[in-house]
């Protein structure tokens, strides 16, 4: 009789019946392969794993705090980064972010004036027949037609609306440096 198997017969013989019963029933061996690939979640190092590895989230903030800050000191000095790049940037990151958290103008002052409000069924203004007249004399003066001078004085008018409603905004003021 080899060691274990001694142990076993003597274990037995000084227990009570249901225990040495136990004894004998198949062990549940498990392979290391299986066992380790059904654990596998156990190490999986990501944000919000179940059991918050400290240095792993440590790490990964930390890496997105440096990278926020060299973003924001190459966004705050205009002559890091061309106005090409700083447009791509700010669409990516600050409209999406203006346009979901409720941060227009209006919103930020928690009041509407009235008077820089938009028009609300289109954003440039209405022609008058007074403003049509000028339109033609203007027209006949720089040599386009008048459509196309029209539709130039609605752009402007459309683009300077938008500005006059975005100069009050914070974050403007960094754009402008």
């Amino acid at each position: 009789m080899t060691a274990p198997k001694a142990f076993l017969e003597a274990a037995r013989s000084h227990l009570p019946l249901e225990v040495a019963q136990d004894f004998d029933a198949p062990t549940n061996a498990v392979d290391a392969p299986t066992h380790a690939a059904s654990l596998a979640w156990h190490t999986t190092k990501k944000l919000g794993s179940l059991f918050d590895d400290a240095a792993d989230l440590r790490a990964r903030k930390r890496l997105a705090t440096t990278a926020f800050n060299n973003m924001w000191k190459i966004w705050m000095r205009r002559g890091l980064i061309s106005e090409g790049n700083r447009v791509r940037l700010y669409k990516c990151y600050v409209l999406p972010v203006v346009g979901r958290s409720r941060c227009a103008v209006r919103h930020m002052l928690q009041a509407e004036d009235p008077f820089n409000r938009p028009p609300k069924k289109r954003t440039c203004p209405k022609m008058s027949v007074r403003s049509l007249r000028r339109l033609r004399e203007a027209a006949s003066a720089s040599g386009k037609s008048a459509s196309k001078l029209k539709t130039e004085l609605q752009l402007d008018a459309s683009v300077h609306t938008v500005q006059r409603h975005l100069k009050l905004t914070p974050w403007l003021q960094y754009m402008k440096r």
